[in-house]
């Protein structure tokens, strides 16, 4: 798997991530989502797997080769990006969570995340997730591990790089 590095964009040496972290179409968080994925890629790649989103939230996914995927959440009325996720199919848990520590440590040599990290290991419904974030009043940044049992074999193990705002986060910690 290639490095985090080539995954996240980072625009400048001495920036702070919080600032400046991307996802592979070149996305930040409060860009606008049509300006940032174009006219046609908006109609064409919005998906509604959870009626709570429809409402606020509009989702829009990219599968860009068999292990590899881009998701995005905007808001609805601003159009302004709150969420983006790269998530890769990996063979299992353990090469998981070897290449997401070492991604971590490979960013924080050359940038710096936002400064609370904290971890969680467990189960979430029949998901068992791994995560590490990163986060401030404003953002939260994750590595995250995540086993979904139920899934098809080739992406039942998966690995994300998400970046949301605090915000969004809130909204899906407390949506039913």
């Amino acid at each position: 798997m290639k490095k985090i590095i080539f995954f996240l964009y980072l625009l400048s040496f001495d920036s702070i991530a919080k600032e400046k972290l991307t996802g592979m179409l070149g996305a930040n968080l409060g860009d606008n989502i049509i300006q940032a994925i174009g006219k046609e890629n908006y109609s064409k790649h919005e998906v509604n797997y959870d009626p709570k989103f429809k409402k606020d939230y509009q989702q829009f996914e990219y599968l860009t080769s068999d292990n590899y995927a881009v998701q995005i959440f905007s808001e609805r009325k601003s159009k302004k990006i709150v969420y983006f996720a790269n998530i890769f199919a990996t063979k299992n848990t353990k090469e998981c969570v070897k290449q997401r520590n070492q991604d971590i440590i490979d960013v924080q040599k050359k940038y710096i995340l936002p400064p609370r990290r904290g971890q969680e290991v467990g189960n979430f419904g029949t998901t068992t997730k791994d995560l590490i974030a990163f986060g401030d009043e404003e953002m939260i940044v994750n590595f995250s591990c995540i086993t979904i049992p139920n899934a098809d074999p080739n992406i039942k193990d998966q690995y994300r790089i998400e970046v949301l705002t605090r915000k969004f986060n809130t909204f899906l910690a407390t949506a039913k």
